[in-house]
């Protein structure tokens, strides 16, 4: 019976990845033309080459392993596989060129966890911090500070219905900083960023001062988070944070450096993290 549902698991992810390649494939032997470009060299493992027309290919082992592509890049992507691909007809690839580097364990010296709340009062919105865990064996000054809440900002109701953290969250946990991550509000049924989180610097282990750089005062009608991406929707179009104009009917969230779009005339395809679009 567990042999049957282990095989029958198998055949779901299988299903469920078929326009993914998981295994670098034999190929076929060649020899790079003189005209073709090196792209990237990975230490010669493998080598991606770009042809005068444009097109990339593999270059692996004495053998083409990955041909005719529109587009290739290292992508951080889940599991083993590194790198994503476009090919001739726009299909995704997905696959690995080296061996993953296996997750190695944190050291628990020195470290120290926090949480950061956003609380509303009749003065504003009030955003603290609090060391709530960490190594105080080795540093017991830090003993000190232990729950102890410390103020870093009130922000004024004044055009301002609302604050939070990524994820529409009051309160988020961490370790280290939370130093470039961003507070968003909300004014009436529209959205936008407010300021980023600057951790002071400071040679003490225990990271309690923060000030807030304030953003830019675009609003938007509405912002979905997506991951480490926030995803934007404006007089119906969507966009993605730093990586696309809002010009899209549909967006998918990113996965690696790629993320699936249609435009409002029909057209869809793929657009990298960088805004560049190839076309089904």
């Amino acid at each position: 019976m567990l042999r049957f549902i282990t095989v029958a698991i198998t055949a779901i992810l299988l299903l469920g990845c078929q326009n993914s390649s998981t295994a670098t494939p034999k190929g076929t032997k060649a020899l790079p033309s003189k005209s073709d470009k090196i792209i990237r060299d990975s230490a010669g493992h493998y080598r991606i080459y770009q042809r005068p027309d444009k097109s990339f290919y593999v270059y692996k082992g004495g053998r083409i392993v990955y041909d005719r592509l529109k587009f290739i890049s290292p992508a951080p992507l889940p599991g083993k596989n590194n790198m994503q691909a476009l090919d001739k007809d726009n299909r995704l690839l997905e696959f690995a060129l080296y061996g993953a580097f296996p997750d190695m364990p944190l050291c628990g010296v020195g470290s120290m966890t926090y949480r950061m709340d956003i609380s509303e009062g009749a003065g504003g919105f009030d955003v603290s911090i609090t060391l709530t865990d960490g190594d105080m064996e080795n540093y017991p000054k830090a003993k000190q500070q232990l729950h102890k809440v410390h103020h870093i900002a009130t922000i004024s109701k004044s055009g301002v219905d609302d604050i939070y953290f990524a994820d529409y969250k009051k309160s988020v946990t961490f370790e280290g900083s939370l130093d470039d991550d961003m507070l968003y509000y909300r004014r009436g049924k529209q959205y936008g960023f407010y300021g980023k989180l600057k951790r002071a610097r400071s040679r003490n282990i225990v990271a309690l001062h923060y000030s807030i750089q304030r953003q830019g005062s675009g609003l938007y009608d509405a912002i979905k988070f997506a991951g480490k991406d926030v995803l934007l929707q404006k007089n119906g179009l969507w966009g993605c944070h730093g990586k696309t104009a809002i010009k899209y009917a549909k967006l998918a969230p990113f996965r690696g450096v790629l993320a699936r779009f249609t435009l409002p005339d029909g057209r869809s395809g793929y657009v990298t993290d960088r805004g560049v679009e190839y076309y089904d």
